[in-house]
């Protein structure tokens, strides 16, 4: 039987190591505000800090969950992001399996 239709989101962040992203991602899941993290080791970020160019390796998190659990997901990871100014960004799925976005919203708590 299919889950009545919601939107679905994703929400990108990036973490300094795999440690610190599989401990978030835990945390996401238990708590149910998602329903599947990816997690991409060997990314490199240039960007521009405090005055100066940076360059870093870091993590990328996807993460998977329903549209109405946006702030929360997105407060979540900022209250336990090592970083000063993480960077956390979401957009809304356009489209893709029905089965699998009906899994993603089965997986989450409803807010």
């Amino acid at each position: 039987m299919a889950v009545a239709e919601e939107d679905t989101i994703i929400v990108y962040a990036t973490f300094p190591n795999i440690e610190t992203a599989t401990e978030m991602a835990t945390m996401l899941i238990n708590s149910r505000i998602a329903g599947c993290v990816n997690m991409l080791p060997g990314m490199t970020s240039v960007y521009r800090w405090e005055g100066g160019v940076e360059t870093a390796q870091e993590i990328v998190m996807i993460v998977k969950t329903r549209a109405s659990l946006r702030g929360e997901i997105i407060a979540a990871i900022e209250q336990r992001h090592p970083y000063d100014t993480p960077a956390i960004v979401a957009w809304d799925i356009n489209g893709g399996s029905r089965r699998y976005l009906d899994w993603i919203i089965g997986e989450t708590k409803n807010s």
